[in-house]
């Protein structure tokens, strides 16, 4: 339980840092602590959307990015709807 605390802590201290970091020196405990809340529910709901995939990948069940193949395949969707670069 401590060491959730500490974690918690540690975590919230980051968040504060990098807000300060970019600029955000103005604001408040309470609005910091509601920031930092939604962005933990925000990674937490990105972790969950995620898991699968990265189970997938952990069983060598995908296969790399090739970003080539992704731009070529949008071109020839946007070629159908009559649209071209």
């Amino acid at each position: 339980m401590a060491t959730d605390l500490q974690n918690d802590f540690q975590d919230f201290e980051r968040f504060i840092c990098d807000k300060m970091h970019v600029g955000e020196s103005a604001i408040s405990l309470e609005q910091a602590l509601e920031e930092f809340r939604a962005y933990q529910r925000d990674l937490e709901r990105f972790k969950n959307d995620t898991r699968q995939s990265f189970e997938e990948s952990a069983r060598g069940e995908s296969t790399p990015l090739d970003i080539d193949d992704v731009v070529e395949r949008g071109r020839q969707r946007l070629a159908q709807k009559g649209i071209s670069d």
